[in-house]
């Protein structure tokens, strides 16, 4: 797998889509501090499932999307995408077909981040699995910054572990092992919970069960209360017959007496009717003489309203006259006014024009003087700032040069004690080094401590062989072991069931055993049997009972011809010899019928499908609900599972017997693999002393060699500053003696300033005179049009006054006519008010008269309705007790139709089936209706003893078997996967082992080479140490380089320490090449010579083709090696862009021109 090119849209600084190509070889990114050049990093490691917001130099994930600037908005939305090459296909299904891959992440405000390849959702995990496949990812080591190889440097040797399992190419393993066993923790959770739910289901068949005999027991007790239900009807309707011939008599007397009633109302009726005939002109009359009496009371009324109306108008008319006159005075005021301010704006503006002649010639002379007064300003102004600039810097430099010599001093006679002080220290260090014969008698026991632990770690993997291959058999055996356990469980436990289901069955010594516990059927002819005697199989032979069997008198019937006798299948008590007798069992539903045609009295057909055919012609196409089959076949199945169970435990033990050898083999392998792992410890610790001692010894040779050689470099780097200092402090002393004098200088310019500020002063005279002249003329003007405005407002106040004056005359002269109308109106009111006032009395009178003739009236027809109300009562009550009759006729009917449909619904018959329903004979009485009532109600309390009773057991019972059949398969699928995954778990650790080893020889060997390559000499070695096992180890670094002795990376210099990380990380390319290579600004720490040395080891690993290299630098020398180069650029505050330049292609072009 390759990259090949990695896109950028709305991405951080990268607003615009932007396109980076990955081209074979060393591809620079350049360009100044913050423009965006390690947001390419960070959007690489982002598309590779970086998940840490913080190691995105972030608060949150969101924080990548391109967050605005002053010109630009926010964006919602940012995505990266990443191209793949898979020329090799070693990509993951279902990808591994496809020569191109795309990996994209999505990441919208509020949303989260979405995945996809090749435009296909997948999860986060599912990328990051794809790049440590190939050595690479997120946090993989391939990425290496200046924070990456300091980070090496100052880890602990566990954290540098994870660079050789990088190397190794176990990080996908890792990530797959624990998946792993997260799938076998929940594989436990759930096979317990299984075995939980099979308990619990195991209980409810055998609930079941129970409740589908009491339903059996249920539908028996129900047609016992049938019958006593339909004896009871009837008994309810003859009683309910007769109370309705009773109703009816009654009903019928009732009739009589209200027709008579009825000829006496007619006749009180009438009468009624007469009187009321004369009442409408009578009341007529009385209503036409009231209704004149109001109509003048309303008129005169109305008189009265006018006169006020009359009254009110005039005040009004003499109001509005009186502020019309007034109205008129003040028009007359106005146009007065009018004339004077007219005559006072003429002679204003007459002065003000006067007043405007040669003011031009006035502002133009004012403004040349002044902008001459200005350019003088600017003049000396300028002036004053060269000479200001020019005294400044003389007095900074001055300044700086007395300030430099005197830190040179200073400096000088600092070092000269520091050298004196090293040099006395340089003779106490010499005399400690250490022999370098105590040094190579402790690597030597270091020799040999390896070697020993070399020799038991073979025999530690020869013993953990043994016990995964003991293991892999003991599994074996185990399942063996389960699958035969469970098998002698279930027989049991379905022995157990069918026993206790066999012995609730054969009742109690109080009632008798029913005749079916004394029946054995051969199997397959239970469904037959129950078929042919039905619920008579649950009868006993105890007379005492209710129903029982009998001894016959020995009646001889014979099996229908051409038909299996039942009897020859079945043992039976003889009490039931005659009733099987005449029982034939025929093949199928054809024969049956066929045969049935001839059959004798008492003879029946039966099938084992459960149909029956019987002598009487009624025939049964499915066999009646009862448990008698069920029955008979559970002992049929019990004596059968009495014979597995033997066949079961042995084979059990036997299991059980190779499950225990297995585990004392086992056993017996551990404790080797035990005793070789404590050997391996032990191993461990000597290697891990003599190496401590070594390393300890080391570290202080070397401490003190390079301390010593320290003291020396800084002593002759001393000796070097002192002569520099000698030379810049004579250099110094030259250039202030040269320097001109400063005192002249500040006077010149104290000279320019005083005519400076002269000048600027006369300039403001002349600006003052020139805006006051504006002001002037700008007034004038300004009055000059106000002027005109306040003559216009002043004419249309004359205009508009006269007008009014001439529109107030013709108003007072109207009011005036209207007073005089008003004044005759009173005297005509007070005639017409006298001549309504007598008409009024006498239109009273007469309105008494006829009132009192219409209350006489009424009177008469008042006791003409009383008599009538008593006529039409004792009426009414005939009706009501006709009323009543006629009600209960219909209660009867209603309790005849009630108890009709009540029959309808509870017997599914009519009223005169129900005696033959109920089994009672026609000449027998029928007991009282409360006898009936309290046997069915103890018929009724008999059932519910039941108890809540299952009618659909037998059915779910089925259904919950087939479930549990079901959770049987699914768990014994979830002991094979359990098995299966403890079985891949040790393989990856056991293969994870094995690939660190590997990995740990071919890491230390490159890195050594790399080393001397980039040390040009010297040599290094890797270790490993803290921990027995390599997968929990720590990965120690020791080096030597050119001129040093062997010591710990801690000890070297801050640049060796930098080129020793930079060997370990290129080693691990080269044992386990990534993809891809991102080394931002790895070379700032280096110098010029080492630079040169790491863009060669550059040069040599991109011959090797396989990984692509992004370098993100500042340092020409790094640049110019590069195969092509990208510049990013900010041209706009906040945006980044890309510009790409191809330097072979260029070196390419320049040689053929």
């Amino acid at each position: 797998m390759k990259f090949s090119k990695l896109r950028l849209h709305g991405f951080k600084s990268f607003v615009e889509p932007t396109e980076l190509t990955i081209a074979p070889g060393l591809t620079g990114v350049v360009g100044p501090n913050g423009c965006g050049k390690s947001n390419l990093v960070e959007a690489l490691r982002w598309v590779m499932g970086e998940t840490s917001a913080k190691r995105m130099r972030g608060g949150e994930m969101e924080d990548v999307i391109f967050g605005g600037t002053a010109n630009r908005p926010a964006r919602n939305v940012a995505e990266v995408a990443l191209g793949l090459e898979n020329d090799s296909k070693t990509v993951p299904p279902p990808f591994n077909d496809f020569d191109d891959l795309e990996v994209t992440r999505k990441i919208e405000r509020g949303n989260g981040s979405d995945y996809r390849i090749n435009g296909k959702p997948v999860r986060a995990r599912d990328v990051q699995i794809l790049f440590a496949d190939h050595g690479t990812g997120a946090t993989s080591t391939a990425m290496v910054s200046q924070g990456k190889v300091g980070a090496v440097i100052n880890a602990k040797p566990t954290q540098r572990r994870s660079i050789l399992e990088e190397a190794a190419g176990i990080s996908g393993l890792h990530a797959r092992r624990h998946e792993a066993e997260l799938r076998l923790k929940a594989a436990e959770s759930n096979l317990e919970r299984v075995e939980d739910v099979l308990g619990t289901m195991e209980n409810q068949l055998a609930n079941l069960k129970k409740q589908a005999r009491q339903a059996a027991r249920y539908r028996t007790m129900s047609d016992r209360i049938r019958q006593a239900e339909a004896l009871l009807l009837h008994k309810k309707w003859i009683d309910a017959e007769a109370e309705l011939e009773h109703s009816q008599a009654v009903f019928a007397a009732a009739e009589i007496r209200v027709r008579e009633l009825l000829v006496t109302v007619a006749s009180e009726s009438t009468a009624q009717t007469n009187q009321a005939s004369a009442m409408p002109p009578l009341r007529d009359a009385a209503a036409a003489a009231s209704a004149k009496v109001q109509r003048l009371k309303l008129e005169a009324e109305q008189l009265a309203k006018e006169a006020k109306r009359i009254e009110s108008q005039q005040q009004s008319a003499a109001q509005r006259l009186e502020q019309i006159e007034q109205d008129q005075t003040r028009a007359s005021t106005l146009l007065t006014d009018a004339a004077d301010a007219l005559e006072r704006l003429g002679r204003e503006k007459r002065d003000i024009v006067k007043a405007q002649d040669g003011e031009n010639d006035r502002e133009t002379e004012a403004v040349a003087a002044a902008g001459d007064a200005q350019s003088e300003v600017a003049r000396l102004d300028e002036r004053v700032a060269a000479l200001t600039r020019e005294t400044a810097v003389q007095e900074t430099a001055q300044r700086n040069l007395n300030q430099r010599l005197t830190d040179l001093e200073k400096r000088f006679n600092n070092i000269t004690e520091e050298r004196e002080r090293l040099n006395a220290k340089l003779a106490t260090l010499q005399g400690d080094l250490i022999p370098e014969d105590r040094l190579k008698a402790l690597e030597k026991d270091v020799s040999d401590a390896e070697a020993t632990l070399a020799s038991a770690e073979e025999q530690q993997n020869q013993t953990e062989q043994k016990v995964s291959a003991v293991e892999a058999t003991m599994n074996e055996a185990r399942s063996d072991e389960q699958a035969s356990s469970q098998a002698l469980n279930r027989v049991q436990a379905e022995i157990s069931a069918l026993r206790h289901l066999v012995g609730k069955d054969d009742g109690d010594a109080s009632t008798g055993k029913p005749v079916l516990s004394e029946i054995k059927a051969e199997p397959g002819y239970e469904t037959a049997l129950a078929a042919a005697l039905g619920i008579a199989l649950d009868a006993s032979t105890n007379p005492e009972n209710d129903f029982f069997w009998r001894e016959t008198n020995g009646v001889s019937l014979k099996a229908p011809a051409k038909t299996q006798p039942l009897l020859d299948k079945i043992d039976a008590p003889k009490v039931l010899q005659t009733a099987l007798n005449g029982i034939g069992v025929v093949e199928d539903r054809a024969t049956g019928d066929d045969l049935a045609k001839s059959l004798q009295p008492g003879q029946i057909l039966v099938s084992k499908d459960g149909e029956s055919w019987r002598w009487d012609g009624y025939t049964a196409r499915r066999m009646a609900a009862t448990d008698a089959a069920a029955k008979l076949e559970q002992r049929n199945r019990l004596t059968a599972l009495e014979k597995e169970l033997a066949a079961a435990e042995k084979e059990a033990a036997t299991k059980k017997t190779a499950t225990e050898a297995a585990s004392t083999a086992l056993n017996d392998a551990r404790e080797a693999a035990r005793s070789a792992r404590d050997a391996v410890r032990a191993a461990y610790t000597t290697v891990g002393q003599a190496r401590s001692a070594l390393t300890q010894t080391t570290q202080a040779q070397s401490k003190a060699a390079s301390e010593a050689a320290g003291l020396k470099e800084r002593i002759a780097g001393h000796a070097r500053d002192l002569d520099t200092i000698k030379e810049q402090r004579e250099q110094a002393h030259g250039e202030l003696a040269a320097m001109p004098s400063l005192d002249e200088a500040i006077q010149v310019l104290d000279d320019f300033r005083e005519q400076l500020a002269a000048a600027r002063e006369s300039a403001n005279d002349k600006h003052q005179l020139v805006d006051r002249i504006k002001r002037e003329i700008f007034g004038r003007k300004r009055r000059l049009t106000a002027i005109d405005d306040e003559v216009k407002v002043w004419n249309d106040r004359m205009s508009g006054a006269d007008d009014h004056s001439q529109d107030l005359a013709k108003r007072a002269a109207a009011l005036r006519q209207e007073l005089e109308d008003l004044a005759s109106q009173p005297e005509q009111l007070a005639e017409k008010e006298q001549s309504l006032l007598t008409a009024l009395s006498e239109a009273e009178r007469e309105g008494k008269r006829q009132s009192d003739a219409l209350i006489e009236a009424e009177e008469n027809l008042a006791q003409i309705e009383r008599r009538l109300r008593q006529a039409e009562g004792h009426s009414a009550d005939s009706r009501e007790a006709r009323a009543r009759a006629e009600a209960a006729v219909e209660m009867a009917r209603n309790s005849c139709k009630s108890l009709t449909e009540e029959i309808a619904e509870r017997l599914d018959c009519k009223p005169n089936q129900t005696l033959s329903i109920s089994e009672h004979g026609e000449d027998k009485p029928v007991p009282a209706l409360e006898e009936l009532q309290r046997r069915l109600e103890r018929l009724r309390r008999e059932r519910e003893t039941l108890g809540a009773v299952n009618l659909r057991a037998e059915e779910e019972a089925e259904t919950l078997q087939t479930e549990i059949d079901t959770l049987v398969a699914e768990r014994d699928d979830l002991i094979a996967a359990i098995n299966r995954l403890r079985q891949g778990i040790g393989k990856l650790k056991s293969e994870a082992r094995n690939r660190l080893l590997d990995a740990f020889a071919n890491v230390d060997q490159a890195f050594q080479h790399l080393f001397v390559t980039l040390f040009g000499g010297g040599r290094a070695q890797l270790t490993l140490t803290e921990a027995e096992d390599p997968l929990d180890a720590g990965l120690e670094i020791f080096a030597s380089p050119p001129g040093k002795r062997l010591q710990n990376l801690s000890l070297l210099s801050g640049g060796e320490q930098a080129l020793t990380a930079i060997a370990l990380l290129f080693a691990v390319f080269q044992s386990n090449p990534s993809p891809i290579c991102v080394l931002d600004e790895v070379d700032a720490p280096l110098d010029e010579a080492n630079v040169d040395r790491f863009c060669t080891m550059l040069d040599e690993m991109v011959k090797t083709d396989t990984t692509r290299f992004l370098v993100i630098t500042h340092h020409r020398m790094t640049m110019a090696r590069m195969h092509r180069l990208y510049g990013v650029t900010m041209g706009e505050r906040g945006v980044s862009q890309l510009v790409a330049v191809d330097l072979d292609e260029g070196a390419r072009l320049r040689e053929a021109g």
